[in-house]
């Protein structure tokens, strides 16, 4: 007999397969485990020690999630680490060229 605690696991385990599934997704799973949980920083704060402990305990979310997401989704984690290195690089691509947009204006804009 399944209990009520395994029924609601495997069906969040099938709702972040179906998540992943898509751009969005992993483009969120991608911002949770990198920037808000910081899980690929160090999270020594010198001699602030409740901050460091405080980092740890998000980059220890961050691993969850991480381990979970592997786990699960295997081909989808790695397809999201692909997908954020292509977001970075056309990211990158934008601001080079609004920043030479804008060096543009300002040399046309001196007498």
């Amino acid at each position: 007999m399944i209990t009520l605690e395994e029924l609601h696991k495997h069906q969040v385990e099938r709702d972040l397969r179906e998540v992943l599934k898509t751009p969005h997704g992993r483009r969120t799973f991608w911002w949770l485990v990198d920037e808000v949980s910081g899980v690929f920083n160090t999270s020594f704060a010198g001699e602030q020690t409740h901050q460091t402990a405080f980092h740890e305990g998000k980059r220890a979310v961050g691993a969850e999630l991480v381990e979970t997401l592997q786990r699960l989704a295997p081909e989808e984690y790695q397809r999201m680490f692909l997908d954020a290195i292509e977001d970075r690089r056309l990211a990158r691509e934008e601001y080079e060229r609004l920043e030479k947009e804008r060096l543009e204006q300002e040399q046309k804009a001196r007498p």
